[in-house]
């Protein structure tokens, strides 16, 4: 597990950097560019061991046969790949860089303090998800453009996206009832609705499996079975970390509970899924969901700090970073082969 908390420490390094060179334009876009440098050539120069689904990817890469199953724009992805090589890490690159550019850029725009929330994006694991599943990885990349077009309030550009998503990924369609319902105020009315909400959601995303071939379908569970021997635990961390969301609304500022409440709301879809999966029994499958969610607790704790008590906030920032510690380790050992990690022979 080692390279991944020295990748997680360089990255949070580098990104304190950034924040003190705010004022020096060429440090600061250099010190941004080897973020997303290092994030991309850890998940494109890794071995074909690491992930579940890395080796299918790969065998897909590198095979003749034309996989009409597969979503127009990532055979587009590959077909143009293979014109410049027919190496795998090349592949695994270019996956990195679609899906870092979109996430990081997201990041960028949104985030009240991105040092904090590069923590969130490696230790709650959406940086790890893409290691497995390619497809809906860029596909949850680039819909974290349409969270952009929410909190601006362009639904036309909400849409915009998941149409561009969609070409990766199928499953972006269960993200189509909830530009309105992400904006909606936050209270016990609304999150009756979300339920609601949410349970057709998970009505379209299991007919969405049924229309992948049984094999692709057995792979996803087989990752996801994985981490049942650590579901329950991500289950109530997520839990308690609702909770203390919920209840940390009250102490935030009016100007920024608009906001608030769109990310509050994502955190919520997204604990709700772990809850009805993990303690209900629902298909495993259905966890998959949660990843176009995972951008709320990304972009929320940059509000949380800044709105605490400033004797309360070393308190505060010390559970929160042995909590997110303890989540990442969790997720690592238990979940998608992730562990060990190894380079492949190009990034030795």
């Amino acid at each position: 597990m080692i390279p991944y908390f020295i990748l997680l420490l360089v990255v949070v390094v580098l990104s304190l950097i950034a924040k003190k060179a705010r004022n020096d334009k060429t440090l600061y876009r250099s010190v941004i560019f080897s973020i997303f440098l290092v994030l991309v050539l850890f998940a494109g120069l890794r071995d074909e061991s690491v992930g579940t689904d890395t080796n299918n990817y790969i065998g897909m890469f590198q095979s003749d046969r034309v996989y009409s199953s597969l979503e127009i724009g990532y055979l587009l992805l590959q077909e143009i790949t293979k014109l410049f090589s027919s190496e795998y890490w090349v592949l695994l690159t270019i996956i990195a860089i679609i899906v870092l550019f979109f996430y990081l850029k997201t990041i960028l725009i949104l985030s009240g303090n991105y040092t904090v929330s590069l923590f969130v994006f490696m230790t709650l694991a959406t940086y790890l998800f893409f290691f497995n599943g390619a497809r809906q990885g860029i596909a949850a990349a680039i819909f974290s453009f349409s969270i952009i077009a929410v909190v601006n309030k362009d639904y036309k550009r909400y849409y915009l996206w998941i149409a561009v998503a969609f070409l990766f990924h199928k499953s972006v369609l269960v993200t189509l009832p909830f530009y309105y319902l992400l904006r909606k105020k936050y209270s016990f009315k609304n999150l009756g609705i979300l339920i609601v909400s949410l349970s057709f959601m998970i009505l379209l995303f299991s007919q969405l499996l049924t229309l992948l071939p049984d094999t692709m379908t057995s792979r996803y569970s087989q990752y996801v079975d994985r981490g049942q021997r650590g579901g329950e635990l991500l289950t109530i961390f997520h839990m308690i970390i609702l909770s203390y969301f919920i209840f940390m609304r009250q102490y935030i500022s009016r100007s920024q509970k608009n906001i608030y409440d769109i990310y509050l709301n994502m955190v919520t879809i997204f604990t709700l899924i772990f809850v009805m999966v993990s303690l209900a029994g629902l298909d495993v499958n259905l966890l998959r969901m949660s990843l176009y969610f995972s951008l709320g607790s990304i972009l929320i704790w940059p509000i949380i700090f800044k709105t605490i008590r400033k004797k309360l906030k070393p308190l505060v920032m010390l559970f929160f970073i042995i909590g997110h510690l303890m989540f990442f380790y969790i997720y690592i050992g238990k979940m998608s082969d992730l562990y060990p990690f190894s380079f492949n022979s190009i990034g030795v």
